[in-house]
């Protein structure tokens, strides 16, 4: 998996329906963040941009579903685990939308506050919304094992 496509790089369902199908997309259930929900203080961040009947970017790199699911099995793994925003455009298919949010269902634990869905600002990192407390444990270990490094670089090699 190369670097860039985890890189650390906001989303209301404001998209128009297929021709296939009458009306708008459904928004997401109450478990998922939305923008003006801002952002857990000092988190990492991914956005999944979606398209169209089919195209999707991770963090702004063009992906496949299966690179996704790929890619989301990652995140899952990660510790502080990353906050996941799905970013559907305007001309997007329903239908995939509804597949995207079920692979991060099924991948994420977005009842814990690990998926946020809308576009526009997401807020300064001031936390408005709270993680799960496994989250919010991950997170603060996962900054005392950095700070723990940094000072142990800081300090040199042992002496002899």
């Amino acid at each position: 998996m190369r670097a860039a496509a985890l890189a650390l790089s906001g989303a209301v369902c404001s998209c128009a329906a297929p021709a296939t199908q009458a009306g708008s997309c459904p928004g997401v259930g109450p478990d998922w963040a939305v923008p003006s929900d801002g952002l857990p203080h000092n988190i990492l961040v991914n956005r999944v941009s979606v398209a169209g009947a089919d195209r999707l970017r991770w963090n702004g790199e063009a992906i496949s579903r299966a690179q996704l699911r790929e890619y989301l099995t990652f995140v899952r793994g990660m510790r502080p685990r990353p906050f996941t925003i799905l970013q559907p455009d305007r001309n997007v298919d329903c239908i995939f939308l509804e597949a995207v949010r079920a692979d991060m269902e099924a991948t994420l634990p977005c009842d814990e506050g690990a998926c946020g869905e809308g576009r526009g600002r997401w807020g300064d990192g001031t936390g408005r919304r709270r993680l799960s407390p496994q989250a919010e444990s991950d997170r603060a270990n996962a900054i005392a094992e950095m700070d723990a490094a940094a000072e142990a670089v800081a300090a040199g090699p042992p002496e002899r």
